[in-house]
């Protein structure tokens, strides 16, 4: 007798059945399915990641808990320079690690809104940001503190300048500009005020933490007149932000360079790499020819400024280049009689641009990438002992690393001597995101082959022969020779 399992594997249960064999017979002994829970949720038809959910209340548990990190903190720059009632140690102590709330009522009343009385945040805000205070009034302390208190609970999270659009349309940006045109000039806490209304809460508009709160918070500080000491500890309570942490642990490895991480893709190397990879992959059948070939010097430098736009285009933008007006393209496995250019490529194959390398050629008014690096290397003035290349590296580098709108517009002006109307476009250029596929150490060996118009697997090939040939060279026993 013979026992046999059979199985069914699904992917949210397995069946099961045992057979026994008697010579030619088979008799079923046990059977049954085990199903598993599902690891997915499913919501109107429509799957949803489980730890998705976990994540979005763990990410909000996180957020409430910085909000009251960053109170406290102001909290006790307020209540040290007497723009608060007093707190001791042990109650902020208690509220930040077991939750529990001050009942200082004192404190308590400081906090309390009231509309009947006009007892509310946006009329301290207005009131700080209108007119001159007497200091010496503890009331008056009172009203500034709860104004800043409130712009520490309404900053908002100052977002990557990566991250936004180059052009700012997007519904913030849009909604960021449209509030500064209604405020005419006001702080944001006097435009609030002047729209108030208790049966509305005043929570639909996008605010900006440079444009809105850290210029009122400016506004307050130089009206009340208050000591550089005081200004520069509140400003740190309020408006420190943790710095993200670093990724780059998590950037693979580059395949022929193990010991090298990958490059961005927002990298100038990277864009010179992957434009003449393609290039060099185009081919063309014209009239004159026989069959396709690959296109000469010349055809590739007509379609070189192809590359410099901000997004990606179609190849049939490059086809168009390339033939006399008027005549007929086709990809070459649709040809027909009427076609007189084929190329190897459909028209409609989407083809990568080199954004950064264009917006920097469009902004320094050159026409092409030699012209580009002769004119950053004349205007930098940190170039002495660096390549061209290394200028261009610089200026990515700063685009990549710095985070903030004035930082880039004093490095436009004062490193790359560039006009206010250029360092602001300079200001404007946002990368693109990402990594490629190989490092910039084994990208610098493969580039020169790539522009002399050697295929990528050849150029590969032949970027590393000076490696190889110099291991053998050490491998080679000089005394068997001679």
């Amino acid at each position: 007798m013979k026992r046999i399992l059979g199985l069914d594997l699904g992917t949210n249960s397995i069946g099961w059945a045992v057979v026994d064999k008697t010579n030619k017979t088979f008799e079923l002994t046990h059977k049954g399915v085990h199903i598993f829970q599902k690891g997915v949720g499913e919501e109107k038809n429509n799957e949803y990641s489980l730890a998705s959910e976990r994540t979005g209340y763990r990410s909000a548990r996180r957020l409430k808990f910085r909000r009251k990190l960053r109170k406290i903190e102001t909290l006790k720059v307020l209540i040290k320079h007497g723009f608060c009632p007093k707190l001791s140690d042990d109650e902020l102590s208690l509220w930040r690690n077991k939750k529990v709330y001050p009942k200082n009522e004192e404190f308590r009343s400081w906090l309390l809104t009231s509309d009947d009385d006009n007892k509310h945040p946006y009329y301290f805000r207005n009131l700080a940001a209108s007119s001159k205070l007497d200091l010496s009034i503890e009331d008056n302390r009172f009203a500034i503190g709860r104004a800043f208190y409130h712009i520490a609970q309404r900053r908002g999270y100052k977002s990557n300048a990566l991250d936004q659009t180059e052009d700012g349309n997007g519904a913030v940006a849009t909604g960021i500009n449209e509030l500064q045109e209604l405020k005419g000039g006001k702080t944001l806490g006097q435009y609030f005020y002047s729209i108030y209304d208790p049966k509305n809460k005043i929570r639909e508009h996008y605010t900006s933490r440079e444009e809105d709160y850290l210029h009122e918070f400016t506004c307050i500080c130089e009206l009340q007149d208050f000591e550089a000491d005081f200004v520069e500890k509140l400003n740190n309570a309020i408006f420190y932000q943790r710095p993200l942490k670093s990724q780059k642990g998590n950037i693979a490895n580059c395949p022929l360079e193990p010991m090298k991480k990958c490059i961005a893709i927002s990298h100038p190397l990277f864009e010179l790499f992957r434009m003449y990879q393609f290039i060099n992959n185009i081919k063309i059948e014209t009239p004159n020819d026989e069959k396709m070939r690959p296109l000469t010097y010349e055809e590739k430098e007509k379609i070189i400024s192809c590359f410099y736009v901000k997004d990606s285009f179609k190849f049939e933008k490059m086809a168009k280049v390339l033939v006399p007006n008027k005549a007929k393209i086709a990809y070459y496995r649709r040809k027909n009689e009427d076609s007189q250019y084929l190329f190897n490529y459909d028209l409609n194959t989407t083809v990568a641009s080199a954004p950064l390398l264009g917006r920097l050629i469009k902004l320094l008014k050159v026409e092409s990438y030699d012209e580009l690096l002769e004119k950053l290397s004349e205007k930098y003035t940190k170039s002495a002992g660096k390549t061209n290349e290394q200028v261009l590296e610089d200026v990515w580098h700063v685009l990549a690393t710095f985070d903030s709108s004035e930082k880039r517009i004093e490095f436009a002006k004062g490193k790359l001597c560039l006009t206010q109307e250029q360092a602001e476009a300079f200001d404007k250029t946002k990368l693109k995101q990402g990594y490629g596929s190989l490092s910039s150490k084994a990208i610098k060996k493969i580039l020169p082959f790539l522009e002399k118009g050697i295929i990528y697997s050849n150029a590969t090939f032949m970027a590393n022969i000076p490696t190889v040939l110099e291991r053998c060279v050490e491998n080679i026993d000089l005394d068997k020779i001679y």
